[in-house]
């Protein structure tokens, strides 16, 4: 998939659903064959496979091969894809990038859409680490009170069907992540 990716006859879109489905094909992997590999180790399994390699071996292996591969994804989509996207002027937005009207539509849009459907579950040491999904998308937040300088730590699990995972503003080819846009309205969480 990665080679179809980089395959420039390829159409351009096609090609950044590739590099889509590599990194999510890398996510299964790691969540299955690495997993059970760990707790091999962790185990102190050290019967050798087919290929005469130990569980620690095998992670070794597959975490060199795993590096090489993203070290390709990311230069797959920042010395190919993302400038292409951009001469089609399609662009992926960070915060930092947002005009005012942007960054206004996305506190109207994560307070109107977003935040109905988010339930953080705070994290200190009197209680055990919410429990996050594989697959999911979940959250990290920093909660401030206005009038004291107390910070605490929540996380929240976004429901699939409610956010997305890039955002598009309306007339144009213009997106940001919606973790970044979270970021962005993090006046909307402040207790």
């Amino acid at each position: 998939m990665l080679e179809e990716a980089r395959d420039k006859s390829n159409p351009l879109l096609e090609r950044v659903g590739f590099l889509a489905i590599t990194q999510s094909n890398l996510d299964e992997f790691f969540n299955v064959r690495v997993a059970s590999l760990r707790k091999m180790v962790a185990v102190d399994y050290v019967t050798p496979d087919a290929a005469g390699l130990t569980p620690l071996q095998q992670l070794a292996g597959i975490a060199k091969d795993a590096h090489a591969m993203v070290d390709k994804q990311y230069s797959t989509w920042t010395r190919s894809l993302a400038p292409r996207l951009d001469e089609l002027n399609i662009h992926l937005l960070t915060p930092d990038q947002l005009s005012p009207r942007q960054v206004e539509f996305c506190r109207d849009y994560f307070v109107q859409e977003l935040y109905p459907v988010l339930t953080p579950m705070g994290v200190d040491p009197t209680r055990p680490f919410p429990f996050l999904a594989n697959n999911s998308l979940n959250l990290a937040i920093r909660l401030q009170r206005l009038r004291i300088r107390i910070t605490r730590l929540a996380t929240t699990k976004t429901r699939r069907t409610a956010a997305l995972r890039w955002f598009r503003f309306p007339t144009s080819f213009r997106a940001c992540c919606a973790c970044q846009m979270a970021r962005t309205t993090s006046s909307c969480w402040k207790t």
